[in-house]
């Protein structure tokens, strides 16, 4: 009896030590006679829960079917197995869904008789929810790939065997396949040196990537993109290949077909860009001479007219007339000069040096001192930047800005020309699309309260012959400010000009930090 004593203790003593949750319910009304820690734990319940009702302790279990398989215990005899059971209880004082596996197995006395159901849980929540979200994953990516046309396939690397789904042999052009060296025999000869590369750089890296073609079983050809990844076991030994493939015939003809057109059209630019060349070097030439021979005329036409001055000072009428082929022919000459000085600027020259602005600001203002004493004007200069360019232009880039603020002055008015610089921000690189966002430029601000103009003209002005203003009072052949456009061109930079009627200008260059 002692020894019988023993051994019940011993069983309870194993029973509450047991790593799984386990509990008696005592019949009629499934008492939970006793509990362990890992079913106290699961319940979220504590040791006061012993000697009640099941259903006074779970209110919230008692619509969820456990009577039905407690009855069936009880009417049957037989042991009842459930498999990831959803149960939601109260946990933490909040509706909590977890999932177990139950076993309800009928308990009986010393006289055989059936006096309680010993219950036994284990809570699987944990794998149950990671099995569906691998689940959702893999349907997700099922979608993902059916949606994008794509074949899947993998491959033991320690057997040979491949599983591919059908759209994956679809785009191999074979009906079915376990076998690896129907795929391989199913590329093209010319592209099988390829697909070993990327196989001995996937065994290097993991990753497997390339293009080839396969000819199908009716002898045509198609173009697929191959992208995979090796999986390893705990030493490193490859042990699968899983790969996905994409039919991108489509896409590889259109893309030759613009190859080929853009190699034909490339061909055509140079063409046209030689001819181009050819005719401006021809035109520059043409512009050059023609002005040069222009020019001899013109002195004779002068160096006469200068003659007949003399000799027509008794004759008023011959005089004026005389006097106005003089100041035509002058007139004439300044206008060739400047066509020279316009055809030279094509004629790019490649020395480009470091010009301090600030000392061509001063040279500039000193051949103009005279000029500024008569109009009783002013030139303010700041701070200016050394900058890469041809000095010459550069000069007459200035040369021409100053000139014209100086000419173009409102009368009565002391001419005051502000000159003023700094770095140009990102902000306004960013307006001018034309520069390269990637350099620093420096910006330039040549302002004057001269006549001004209308905003409308803005951009007219740059224009050779364009000029705004006919009157006599102010000369010009409209192609100083061409020239600067020109220079800037040159210069891979940006000009332009704001202004209003009788509020002056403002001209604005844009030159680069680094040629």
């Amino acid at each position: 009896m002692k020894e019988q004593a023993n051994q019940y203790q011993q069983a309870f003593q194993l029973l509450m030590r047991a790593p799984v949750a386990i509990c008696l319910l005592k019949l009629p009304e499934f008492t939970i006679e006793l509990a362990n820690d890992p079913m106290l734990q699961l319940w979220d319940r504590d040791r006061s829960s012993i000697g009640k009702k099941l259903t006074d302790v779970f209110t919230e279990v008692a619509q969820q079917g456990f009577h039905k398989m407690l009855d069936y215990v009880v009417t049957t005899g037989k042991e009842f197995h459930e498999h990831e059971r959803p149960v939601t209880i109260i946990r933490n004082g909040k509706r909590d869904l977890l999932y177990a596996n139950f076993v309800f197995r009928p308990h009986y006395d010393e006289e055989n008789k059936l006096t309680g159901i010993l219950a036994v849980a284990n809570e699987v929540t944990a794998q149950v929810l990671a099995r569906k979200k691998i689940a959702q994953a893999e349907e997700t990516t099922r979608l993902a790939v059916d949606a994008a046309h794509l074949g899947s396939y993998e491959i033991n690397l320690e057997t040979g065997d491949v599983n591919a789904s059908a759209r994956c042999n679809q785009i191999f052009g074979i009906n079915s396949s376990v076998n690896r060296e129907d795929y391989f025999n199913a590329l093209h000869p010319d592209d099988i040196e390829a697909r070993n590369e990327a196989h001995d750089v996937a065994f290097e890296t993991g990753d497997l990537e390339y293009e080839a073609r396969v000819i199908w079983q009716d002898g045509t050809i198609h173009w697929i993109r191959v992208s995979g990844r090796i999986l390893y076991d705990i030493r490193h030994s490859p042990i699968r290949l899983l790969g996905i493939v994409q039919d991108i015939t489509e896409q590889k003809t259109h893309s030759l077909e613009q190859t080929d057109k853009i190699s034909a059209r490339t061909k055509e630019l140079e063409l046209a860009n030689a001819q181009l060349a050819r005719s401006n070097a021809e035109l520059e030439q043409f512009a050059y001479v023609t002005s040069h021979d222009l020019q001899e005329p013109l002195r004779k036409i002068q160096m006469f007219s200068s003659i007949l001055i003399g000799k027509s000072k008794s004759n008023e009428g011959a005089l004026e007339y005389t006097r106005k082929i003089s100041d035509s022919a002058k007139r004439m000459t300044s206008l060739i000069t400047d066509l020279l000085d316009y055809s030279r600027l094509s004629q790019h020259d490649p020395a480009f040096s470091k010009i301090d602005l600030n000392k061509t600001i001063r040279n500039i203002s000193l051949d103009f001192e005279l000029l500024i004493e008569q109009k009783k004007g002013a030139i303010n200069c700041g701070t200016l930047a050394v900058v890469p360019g041809i000095p010459a232009q550069i000069n007459q880039l200035f040369y021409n800005l100053i000139g014209n603020a100086l000419k173009f002055a409102e009368p009565g008015r002391p001419p005051v020309i502000n000159i003023t610089g700094g770095l140009l921000t990102t902000s306004k690189r960013a307006q001018h699309p034309e520069l390269d966002q990637s350099k620093d430029y420096f910006e330039v601000n040549v302002s004057d309260n001269g006549i001004g103009f209308e905003q409308q003209y803005a951009e007219r002005i740059f224009v050779v012959f364009q000029r705004l203003n006919v009157s006599p009072d102010y000369s010009g052949h409209g192609i100083g400010l061409a020239i600067c456009s020109k220079i800037i061109a040159n210069h891979n930079g940006v000009i332009y000009a704001k202004s209003s009627p009788g509020e002056g200008a403002v001209f604005t260059v844009i030159l680069p930090l680094v040629s």
